[in-house]
């Protein structure tokens, strides 16, 4: 009977590691998503950014002059 009470408690014990581990990988793969969505909104600021200087160049948004009157 002792046996299997200790048995009892280590499959105790593992079962809440294993729902640790459970939410830590929730929390890590959150934090994945999170930081995708702010690589994303920092490459469309670059992107902004670079079309802004663009703009300030050549305000008709051309970017090379083919014609010289």
């Amino acid at each position: 009977m002792p046996r299997q009470t200790a048995n009892s408690k280590q499959q105790t014990a593992n079962s809440k590691q294993q729902t640790a581990n459970s939410k830590q990988q929730t929390a890590n793969s959150k934090q994945q998503t999170a930081n995708s969505k702010q690589q994303t909104a920092n490459s469309k600021q670059q992107t902004a950014n670079n079309e802004q200087k663009t703009n300030t160049n050549f305000p008709d948004g051309h970017t090379s002059c083919l014609f010289s009157e």
